[in-house]
């Protein structure tokens, strides 16, 4: 997400991130989850307040499709993007180059996580036991093993999660109702604020700004403000063709205006105008 304006425009791309809470039972805690990845996809979860020395117990599997699951864990302040996208890159790159890039992957894997396990279980299922080191909180990955390398699976996965919980890794443990992970597709997003300062009046009623292109699902949130005089500035985002989507302040009322526009599909050429009353 890319330029935007604020003290007069600000435009910020937030997600809210769910918490999960770990209850501590007499029996190990261990949650059972589904879930269903398309090609290249990958499933985040925040798995909150570990314990030093705690085993976080972990068993992916395919339910249907021709998915063969991985599982990664990455640290709770990891940036989650950056660390993805320089991830595929590299392993994008390692499919290229190398003659035997199975046999470099794990060092790579290992490069860029915590831990991660791929095709330990039968059926190639992944069966990780994470040894917590440090008390904090923590991020899960399910991916498609190879995504990266163009090498496409998908289907549907049942996950196992439990903390001491050794059974887990077979695949036999049974759910007890705990809340260990919990789904965060949020720190997939890449969240951008940019701030934009121009001067408005009878010289020049309006400043137009070009955005840069939107990807899919991304959300575009805008807030202008006057900083100084009377402004009461009006806010216009039109499309490639020149549309009005959406203004705000129209009637020219009131000091600041904002917008919420989301992009399920992308979007390519819109632009923003700001114009004095």
């Amino acid at each position: 997400m890319r330029p935007l304006i604020q003290a007069l425009v600000c435009v910020l791309f937030l997600i809210g991130v769910p918490l999960g809470i770990v209850q501590a039972q007499d029996n190990p805690p261990v949650q059972e989850l589904y879930g269903s990845l398309s090609p290249g996809q990958t499933d985040v979860f925040l798995i909150e307040n570990l314990d030093k020395g705690q085993n976080l117990d972990i068993f992916a599997e395919n339910v249907s499709g021709n998915l063969d699951p991985v599982v990664f864990i990455l640290a709770g302040d990891t940036d989650v993007p950056t660390t993805l996208d320089n991830y595929r890159k590299a392993v994008a790159d390692l499919a290229a180059r190398s003659a035997y890039p199975l046999l470099e992957l794990p060092a790579l894997r290992d490069q860029y996580t915590l831990a991660w396990d791929d095709d330990s279980g039968p059926w190639a299922s992944a069966v990780l036991q994470f040894n917590v080191s440090e008390a904090g909180d923590y991020y899960m990955f399910v991916s498609s093993s190879l995504s990266a390398a163009g090498r496409s699976t998908a289907g549907d996965y049942r996950l196992l999660v439990g903390l001491d919980a050794p059974q887990v890794l077979d695949g036999t443990a049974e759910p007890t109702g705990a809340v260990i992970a919990v789904q965060d597709q949020a720190a997939l997003a890449t969240h951008l604020i940019q701030e934009y300062t121009a001067s408005l009046g009878e010289d020049k009623p309006q400043v137009t700004i070009k955005l840069s292109d939107l990807n899919p699902g991304e959300t575009l949130y805008v807030d202008l403000r006057a900083t100084s005089g009377g402004l009461k500035p009006r806010l216009v985002l039109r499309d490639y063709s020149n549309k009005p989507i959406q203004v705000s302040n129209l009637t020219g009322q009131a000091a600041e205006a904002s917008l919420l526009q989301a992009f399920p599909e992308g979007g390519a050429n819109y632009t923003l105008d700001v114009l004095a009353t």
